[in-house]
């Protein structure tokens, strides 16, 4: 209720802004504030002075070899810069938002958004981000994501990498919804969700949706009774929970940990890829030396290439 309560304040704070800032490139000493209205210090720069940035070029360079996310290599690329910022509301196409830490959520109505170099404390709100049905372009890069109680990321229509979410009451991800544009998420580091007391804990979980891939993430979720199980208060339900309608959902060449199952395919009419994936034994199956039962329910329409992280052997 409070984002679509300040919309109307955001407007004026726009309109105020590309005034003062026509003669101006943003990024060049002319910046907007949050655009909620309200008095956070969100900045918006160019995607120039983004590029010229030696830590975000560091870890660009760092990752030209796709390599298994942990804390350490994903979320913000510099801490340092990183200044407080109220929950945000963005409303504008093109707008880019770095180098800031927020307490609260952020929603996105538009188009060709880019948010990089962040840190989200959802502070108990639903989600971290909320990107709303039908946008596209949008992308979350170099982030962290904690303390929503149900995923750190909702809706479609984005590429998200290198983000580190965790600490969720809920789940790590909801990647559902409506876009004309395919959803891609990469080189993200899930972990500790499922704290509240009826969780789930699914690292993803897509009840609808449609052209979605997940690649070279890991999802490490240790089930209760695991040499690994990180303890309470966290839960292990899947790594993917996939229902209903889908079409086009790729799962390939992730680290995937834990679960009842690791994955759920309990799709309508299909339409999961699974190929080349590295599997954790760390399930619930291991407790009963089958967990190789434990690896996936229902039936994804193509399996191949993936292996035992232990074994190197077919998973």
């Amino acid at each position: 209720m409070e984002h679509h309560l300040l919309k109307s304040a955001s407007l004026v704070a726009l309109t105020l802004f590309s005034g003062a800032c026509a003669l101006n490139e943003l990024g060049s000493g002319c910046s907007r504030a949050n655009e909620r209205g309200g008095t956070g210090t969100a900045e918006v720069t160019s995607s120039k002075s983004a590029a010229a940035d030696p830590a975000r070029n560091a870890r660009a360079r760092e990752w030209r070899q796709p390599k298994r996310p942990w804390a350490d290599n994903t979320g913000p690329y510099n801490r340092k810069t990183l200044m407080p910022s109220e929950a945000l509301m963005i409303e504008t196409d093109g707008a880019v938002y770095e180098n800031i830490d927020v307490k609260g959520d952020i929603w996105i109505d538009a188009d060709n958004v880019t948010i990089r170099n962040f840190r989200i404390d959802a502070a108990g709100e639903y989600y971290g981000i909320k990107v709303l049905d039908g946008h596209r372009g949008v992308l979350l890069e170099d982030g962290e994501i904690f303390g929503m109680t149900s995923a750190g990321v909702l809706g479609v229509g984005y590429t998200a990498r290198r983000l580190h979410i965790h600490d969720s009451s809920g789940d790590g991800m909801k990647a559902e919804g409506e876009s004309p544009v395919p959803t891609v998420v990469e080189y993200c580091f899930i972990e500790k969700l499922g704290s509240s007391e009826e969780a789930h804990a699914d690292g993803n979980q897509t009840r609808g949706g449609a052209n979605i891939t997940f690649r070279y993430n890991n999802i490490f979720l240790p089930s209760p009774g695991t040499p690994k199980y990180p303890g309470l208060p966290y839960k292990s339900n899947a790594a993917f929970m996939l229902e209903l309608g889908i079409t086009n959902f790729v799962i390939e060449h992730n680290w995937l940990t834990g679960g009842s199952y690791t994955i759920y395919c309990g799709t309508d009419d299909g339409g999961v890829s699974v190929r080349n994936n590295v599997f954790g034994r760390d399930n619930d199956g291991l407790q009963e030396g089958k967990e190789g039962r434990h690896l996936v329910d229902g039936k994804c329409d193509e399996w191949k290439g993936n292996v035992w992280e232990d074994t190197g052997g077919p998973a």
